[in-house]
């Protein structure tokens, strides 16, 4: 088999992997959303679309182009991995302060005070996604999307069941905020 069956081969599976993928992500997110919208206020669903809205926001500063780098990067790929991961970490924590520090004036902006703390805990998914970002990007420069079936589903579940547990219990929109990270 040739070089470029062998690419083909490898970025039609990719792709089938990645969209099955996507699939269960995001019905099992539209499932537990279902059930949430039973637990929950749409003052709620409000309040965490703010908070959401205001970190999406920061999120596209998130990564930097470091993960495109680092797959475009051909020589040495262990140590381009390693500073790729120590780049993605401080650039989370700077971003993780500067949406600390802006959270107020964001909630100001928005005419909500209650969203200041819901923005400094959603904050915290920067630094979280510091750690994923290297391990994710190698896995998409080598085509091995199947890899990422465990993780994203793990997530998807944990993110639903704590979601769901706490709005159970009566935490309001803090459910969703826990959920989220």
């Amino acid at each position: 088999m040739s070089l470029t069956d062998r690419l083909l081969q490898a970025t039609v599976r990719g792709t089938l992997w990645n969209y099955g993928i996507f699939a269960l992500s995001k019905g099992g997110i539209f499932l537990s959303t279902l059930v949430l919208a039973r637990l929950l206020t749409p003052q709620d669903f409000g309040l965490i679309a703010l908070g959401l809205l205001a970190i999406s926001y920061l999120d596209t500063l998130n990564d930097c182009g470091i993960g495109s780098a680092l797959i475009y990067h051909q020589d040495n790929p262990e140590r381009a991995a390693s500073v790729a991961f120590f780049l993605n970490i401080a650039m989370s924590l700077l971003i993780t302060s500067l949406a600390c520090i802006a959270a107020p004036q964001i909630a100001t902006f928005f005419n909500e005070p209650r969203i200041t703390p819901i923005i400094r805990v959603l904050a915290l998914s920067f630094i979280l996604s510091g750690f994923r970002n290297v391990q994710e990007s190698r896995l998409k420069k080598e085509l091995d999307f199947q890899r990422r079936l465990k993780p994203e589903l793990g997530k998807t579940l944990a993110k639903s069941f704590t979601a769901i547990t706490l709005a159970w219990w009566g935490y309001g929109v803090w459910s969703l905020v826990w959920g989220q990270l």
